[in-house]
């Protein structure tokens, strides 16, 4: 009766009204759409550039391991600074590139975003690093899953990542990641912990051929503060266009000799590769 009621005396008026109301509104002229100009490639970097720029990496690459996370995050804070600040014009030339209506690059932000979301974790990991090297997890740790049916496979106990403080809270309401460790993973797991036990280093060489740039960002961050590795990034012609707002945020980075981004064709991206310093590729 109570829902009879709702229905047949509230809702179905409020419909009509909403409907007179909508259909008084005037309809918006159709707007054109052009495809906007295509961005020009980023000119080559020469082969003798490209090799020199490893061979000082290979010297910074032992820095770099040695550094006291404090000073890492230092670094990285700075880069948090020129992101913010760059991030629009990065999303509008990814737009350009992609050919997106004018005004649509929310999404291209949004990626932006998540690589300032990133690197502020890594920053907090770092800091968290030189003190008692624990870094509060929300919900703390949670119970082992059960092993899969008809697998011999032990899970270990099971940690909450995402999402982190109030405003991942707000804007991915009702999404939850969790890492589910291995059984002999430490207890309690502290991702602060195995950044500054992690002394090894090298040169790692990453293939920006993503068509999110946050993608990249995610990849040479990775290298840099979980693999403690110096990065070379070998940018796809597809995508160049938006290198040089990568090298402008992450500029303290090349600045200090971490960090150096290469363009060309596949067979710039082959010589890299083949480099003796690098260690490692993505």
């Amino acid at each position: 009766m109570v829902l009879e009621f709702l229905s047949g005396s509230v809702i179905q008026p409020l419909a009509h009204a909403g409907n007179h109301f909508f259909r008084n509104l005037a309809t918006p002229e159709p707007q054109h759409y052009t495809r906007p100009r295509p961005l020009p490639h980023q000119p080559e970097t020469r082969d003798d550039r490209q090799h020199m720029e490893l061979d000082d990496l290979a010297k910074k690459a032992p820095v770099w391991a040695a550094m006291p996370p404090r000073e890492k995050a230092a670094i990285l804070r700075k880069c948090i600074d020129e992101l913010e600040f760059i991030a629009y014009e990065g999303a509008v030339a990814a737009c350009q590139l992609k050919g997106c209506v004018n005004g649509s690059a929310g999404e291209e932000t949004l990626g932006w975003a998540c690589a300032i979301g990133m690197i502020r974790e890594l920053c907090d990991s770092l800091e968290a690093a030189d003190g008692p090297g624990k870094l509060k997890l929300e919900g703390g740790e949670l119970p082992a899953v059960e092993p899969f049916p008809n697998t011999e496979h032990k899970n270990g106990k099971r940690v909450k990542v995402f999402p982190r403080g109030m405003y991942e809270h707000m804007v991915f309401g009702g999404m939850r990641g969790e890492l589910w460790l291995n059984p002999e993973a430490a207890s309690p797991p502290s991702r602060a912990k195995t950044l500054a036990e992690n002394k090894s280093g090298g040169v790692a060489v990453v293939l920006g051929a993503g068509n999110q740039v946050a993608s990249v960002f995610s990849d040479i961050m990775h290298l840099l503060v979980n693999e403690n590795h110096v990065v070379l990034c070998k940018f796809h012609q597809i995508n160049d266009c938006v290198g040089p707002y990568l090298e402008r945020g992450l500029e303290a980075l090349r600045d200090a000799g971490f960090l150096f981004v290469s363009y060309g064709d596949v067979g710039k991206a082959q010589k890299a590769l083949n480099h003796p310093a690098v260690t490692k590729w993505h």
